[in-house]
């Protein structure tokens, strides 16, 4: 049993959609990239580097890819949760129109000493539309933990606090109760 407080929070965030939306028949969610400069090229995070931060070691970008993808496992199981269906997205991925994209990258990650962690993600959502792939909304999250708290469980509870956020906005869409 973990000892010790752990917590997340939103730092920004912004709703760029108005009006009512399809419901989506897919949810497509990639794992969030270890650093900006790997996001999607419509991300307005492509090619950018991590503000004053030293190069990443293999070793870094190698844990900060599975943090990515333990994000985006726990988001997808919550989005599913909610009833709606919900997959791990790739480069092959095909969104076809009214689906949902959810993308994100790890933007800060540090393990200090006595277990304690701090993770700082940005979580942007698209939508796609018969123009392309339409940005609703993007949020910054900051995950923190004390004790036998760890940098993963700061991605469960980054994954957490993205869902409770998404949950609202579906929501106010009609597309769950």
């Amino acid at each position: 049993m973990a000892v010790g407080c752990a917590s997340t929070k939103e730092t920004e965030s912004e709703s760029l959609a108005s009006g009512n939306l399809m419901q989506p028949n897919q949810i497509w969610v990639h794992d969030f990239a270890a650093m900006p400069a790997d996001m999607a090229a419509q991300s307005a995070l492509a090619g950018q580097a991590s503000q004053g931060a030293a190069p990443l070691s293999a070793q870094q970008m190698a844990d900060g890819r599975k943090l990515g993808s333990e994000i985006a496992i726990e988001l997808i199981q919550q989005i599913k949760a909610m009833g709606l269906p919900a997959t791990n997205a790739s480069l092959a991925s095909r969104p076809q129109l009214d689906d949902v994209v959810i993308q994100g990258s790890l933007l800060f990650i540090q393990q200090r000493s006595a277990g304690e962690s701090e993770l700082k993600a940005e979580a942007e959502i698209y939508q796609m539309t018969t123009h392309g792939m339409q940005l609703l909304g993007w949020r910054d999250l900051v995950a923190t933990g004390k004790s036998s708290s760890t940098v993963e469980g700061s991605a469960k509870r980054m994954a957490q606090e993205i869902a409770v956020a998404l949950k609202t906005q579906f929501q106010k869409q009609g597309w769950i109760h």
